[in-house]
Parts: C-alpha cells; sequence; structure tokens
C-alpha cells in the first residue's frame, strides 16, 4: 500500500468492462497451456478491472475513490441518497458507481464528491473514416455559448472534425477558429449520419495550422444542441487528435481507457461565502435545484444543539463575496489531518468526506463545530480575513468512553488487589505467634 499526499482528489471509475484489453491475443498467448479457460477468462476480467481501478484496487496505489473507497467517503446512508441524484441505472447499497454510471456526473456533483480524475473505457467511442472521437464527455450547448480548449501539445491540423446528436436544427450550428484565426460557419447540411443518434461533419480549415487553441461559439439567437466530440485532424499525415467534448476536462492518458483530468476540479476541500441552512428531507431537491452551485453555497442541516457552537449557520448574515479563498493541505493521517485556509473574508470550509460520529475540528487552537453539510459532507466557520490553520482529529464517544471504562477498571483492580494484600497481611498477623 502506497502513502498517499495529504488531501489527494478522488477518481471516478465509469466502465462495464464490455471491451477487450489491447494486449488481448498477447495474454492469451503467454499463457496458452498454462491457464484453462475459466482461469484464462477470470485473468481478461482481472486485467480490465485493474485498468479501470475498480473497487479494491485504487487502495494498492493509494488512491482515492468517489465510491466509497478510500479518502473520506463510506457507503452510508446520507451517501446512497446522494447516489439518487446520480446518472446511474440502479442505486446499489455498496456505493459503487462505475458500472452503474450512464454518463459523468455533471459538475455540481463531482465537485461535492471532490473528483478530480475521470477513468473511463473507449466502449461508445466513434471512429468515421479511420477517425477517432471520444463521446464520453457530450455536452449540451445553449445560445450564446462559447467554448475554448487548450491544445497541449500544440497539433498541426487542416481541419476540425464535429459530432452532434440528433436532431439537429437547420442553418448555421455556430462557428469555430484556431488560434486568433477567422471564424468558419459550421452549418447543419454538413453533419453526415455516422452511428445511432450521432452526426460528423468536418470543417476545412484554409490552411495547416499548429493549433493552440480552439474555439466554438453559437449565437445568441441560435438554436441548442449536444457536441457529442470534438477531434483537431490532418488529412496529408493522416493523424488526428481527439479532444474531450467538454473543455473542462483535458486528456491526460488515452490507452485501453482514458484517463480525464478536470481543468477546475475543487479538491477534497474549499471555501464558499455564502451558507443556507437547509432540512434533512428537503437537502436532495435543494442540491439538485439549478440555482444551486457547491463553488458560492453550502447547505447545511442539523440543530444547533447537534454541532456546537455553529451560530453563523443558525443566525445567517448576509454573504461577502470572497476575491481570494485558498486551502493548503499540511498533513493527513487516517485519524487527524490539517488544512491552512487563506480567505480575505468570513467564510465556510467545506469538506467533501463524510461527517461520520467523532470527528472533532478546531480553528487556530480554538474548538470548531463542524456541521454535516451538502447532505454527507461537514464544514466549519471561518471566522474572518486571514491565514487559519484547521486540524480535524477523529475522537469517538466511544474511544473516550472504553477509555474511560478502562481507567476505572484498572483503579478497581488496583483496589481489590490492595484490599486483598492488606486482609492477607492482617490475617497473618494474626497467625503469627507471638
Amino acid at each position: 500500500t502506497v502513502q498517499p499526499p495529504a488531501g489527494q482528489p478522488r477518481l471516478l471509475s465509469r466502465s462495464d468492462l464490455t471491451w477487450d484489453p489491447g494486449d488481448l491475443a498477447e495474454l492469451e498467448a503467454r499463457h496458452a497451456g498454462v491457464l484453462g479457460p475459466e482461469a484464462a477468462y477470470d485473468l481478461v476480467v482481472a486485467t480490465k478491472l485493474k485498468e479501470v481501478l475498480a473497487p479494491n484496487q485504487p487502495l494498492r496505489w493509494g488512491l482515492s475513490t468517489a465510491d466509497g473507497y478510500g479518502g473520506g467517503l463510506l457507503p452510508l446512508r446520507s451517501y446512497t441518497m446522494l447516489q439518487t441524484l446520480l446518472p446511474l441505472t440502479k442505486v446499489v447499497p455498496d456505493g459503487r458507481l462505475r458500472e452503474r454510471l450512464t454518463a459523468v456526473p455533471a459538475r455540481r456533483w463531482l465537485d461535492l464528491l471532490g473528483v478530480e480524475w475521470i477513468v473511463a473505457d473507449k466502449v461508445a467511442d466513434l471512429w468515421v473514416e479511420g477517425v477517432y472521437h471520444d463521446l464520453g464527455l457530450a455536452r449540451a450547448l445553449q445560445p450564446g455559448e462559447r467554448l475554448r480548449w487548450e491544445v497541449r501539445p500544440p497539433f498541426p491540423a487542416d481541419g476540425v472534425s464535429l459530432v452532434a446528436a440528433s436532431p439537429l436544427p437547420p442553418g448555421d450550428l455556430g462557428q469555430v477558429r484556431v488560434n486568433t484565426g477567422p471564424w468558419l460557419a459550421v452549418p447543419a447540411s454538413a453533419f453526415q449520419p455516422a452511428r445511432d443518434q450521432w452526426q460528423r461533419a468536418r470543417v476545412t480549415l484554409p490552411k495547416t495550422v499548429t493549433v493552440e487553441t480552439l474555439e466554438l461559439r453559437l449565437p445568441p439567437g441560435a438554436a441548442g444542441w449536444t457536441l457529442g466530440a470534438v477531434t483537431l485532424t490532418n488529412s496529408r499525415l493522416a493523424a488526428f487528435e481527439a479532444l474531450p467534448g467538454d473543455p473542462a476536462f483535458e486528456t491526460a492518458l488515452s490507452g485501453d481507457v482514458k484517463v480525464y483530468r478536470r481543468r477546475d476540479g475543487l479538491g477534497r476541500a474549499w471555501v464558499v461565502p455564502a451558507a443556507r441552512a437547509v432540512a434533512e428531507a428537503d437537502l436532495p431537491a435543494a442540491l439538485a435545484a439549478p440555482g444551486f452551485d457547491p463553488r458560492h453555497e453550502v447547505l447545511p442541516t442539523g440543530s444547533q444543539a447537534d454541532v456546537p457552537p455553529f451560530a453563523p449557520f443558525a443566525t445567517p448574515r448576509p454573504a461577502q463575496p470572497l476575491t481570494e479563498a485558498t486551502v493548503t493541505w499540511l498533513e493527513e493521517e487516517p485519524e487527524s489531518f490539517a488544512l491552512r485556509v487563506t480567505t480575505d473574508g468570513a467564510g465556510w470550509l467545506v469538506l467533501a468526506d463524510n461527517r461520520f460520529p467523532g470527528w472533532t475540528a478546531t480553528v487556530d487552537g480554538q474548538p470548531a463545530g463542524v456541521a454535516r453539510a451538502n447532505l454527507f459532507a461537514r464544514a466549519l466557520a471561518i471566522p474572518g480575513p486571514g491565514v487559519h490553520e484547521v486540524r480535524f482529529r477523529y475522537r469517538p464517544h466511544s474511544v473516550v468512553l472504553g477509555a474511560a471504562i478502562t481507567v476505572l477498571a484498572l483503579l478497581a483492580s488496583i483496589g481489590l488487589l490492595r484490599a486483598g494484600w492488606i486482609a492477607a497481611s492482617q490475617t497473618q498477623a494474626r497467625s503469627s505467634p507471638e
């Protein structure tokens, strides 16, 4: 087991294992005559489970996952309630998400779970005329929206291949441009059926350009449509560079599986300026409401008696925007960790870990109440601007009670031993000859 770095963000795996490893033929040849059919099948399945980092595989490398295996999340009741808000085919009590997810969850859910990395297979991706299109992060586009991809490393391209979902509105769907070049129209008539609901079009660039940035914009009056994938192409070299459909992600690895990294992930801890107390029964609806953004507010629940002295949540004050709010992890152990919080105003620290009974906290050495927030997570008040040290420690009542019982039992044993020793001494003294 590898000791993970303090405060590492989580990964989320999505795959139903209906794909073959790229080295399947090599695996079969290497073990031919050694493994029987059932053992060979088990080997292939184990190889795929390792590739997609299925539970409990991440524990081998000290990685934290979003489905209840390591890193502060547990498949408790509150976590199970959160699952009902995710795009799942079925909610299972052990918290597994990998084979149940129908799509990568929306940004708010990834924020709430502290997810930065996505691992996914390529089963649903698209090949057209020898060009690969990554459909793992399809995105619904709205009128007036503008997207910008950073291409790292830069890629020499003479065309842009777009995949969109049917039905498409008539007319121009929008415009694309590379670097600071001219805007080029993307007409709906250029799209041709590719597979299932997907259609594909290629926008030819005026000349081959080393692409560092790619932009796509929709006019304010245009109809919305769903972008499935974007791929830069070079017809002379018969080469391509597939980009995620959502520019908020970058592709860190593309092999048998894909590994995406969120460019703007929050990590497992962040600071928000506002808090809005919500009853537990109303939390799922409040989290799913269009106006909720976990980057701007936190939704605590619980009575004041449950989380003393959490007065700021009981009597909320108007939130002041924070222009500076950073969280630095100082250390992390299984039962304690410390963070440095720097803000230019009062706010609330949100920790995307289960608020399990027994966790206590201090801010600058003073006890601080820890509220259950965002259905399953923790939150505590940051009193004002400046640099603050926040420490969490796991000290459940059962440990304190057990220690007290142990001390009392030890004292009682010592007392009994002493009483027995005194009685034996007195008996010996009476029986001794004068």
